[in-house]
């Protein structure tokens, strides 16, 4: 039984080729198209889990109350004549930067 109609659909199939492969490019694409449209995946953190769980409110409360705006660079030399002019040189490359970078600190911790 099984044996007759997968003759019977390789037969269907070789008598109609070309309409066979027109069909499946085309299920194919409108597949793809569907797929692009309606398949993405979320990767922001903040999205992952609801905002109403008493520990996502408290993790959020802590980030409004504690932001961190700043980003610290440890620059390491083999003397501090030659931390000072890294950091000084880093400095410059950042102010240039202000597509990236709003302000340069003029002050630094050695």
């Amino acid at each position: 039984m099984l044996g007759s109609t997968i003759a019977s659909i390789v037969a269907f199939c070789a008598q109609r080729a070309w309409w066979v492969i027109v069909v499946a490019l085309s299920l194919g694409a409108s597949w793809a198209f569907y797929t692009t449209r309606h398949f993405s995946i979320n990767t922001n953190v903040n999205d992952l889990f609801s905002p109403s769980l008493p520990w996502t409110k408290r993790a959020f409360e802590h980030v409004r109350t504690f932001p961190e705006y700043d980003i610290l660079i440890v620059v390491n030399a083999p003397s501090p004549e030659l931390v000072e002019q890294a950091a000084d040189k880093l400095a410059l490359a950042l102010a240039r930067r202000t597509d990236v970078v709003r302000e340069v600190p003029s002050s630094r911790v050695l």
